[in-house]
């Protein structure tokens, strides 16, 4: 398996350019790597997790 060839970032970048998100390498030589991701406004919507034990705010409380 090949390290560090950026294939990762390659399909990554080709995966969410189907949804119109896009991810950019935006790193400073020597410090690290640091990605960017750009979602347009109004393509996303938030997902909240319900857990066990968690109040439920769509019922009427009883």
């Amino acid at each position: 398996m090949a390290k560090n060839t950026g294939l990762g970032l390659f399909f990554s970048r080709e995966i969410l350019s189907i949804t119109g998100i896009s991810i950019t390498e935006t790193r400073v030589y020597g410090e690290g790597a640091r990605f960017e991701i750009r979602v347009p406004e109004g393509i996303w919507r938030r997902f909240v997790e319900e857990r066990k034990g968690d109040l439920d705010h769509n019922q009427p409380e009883s």
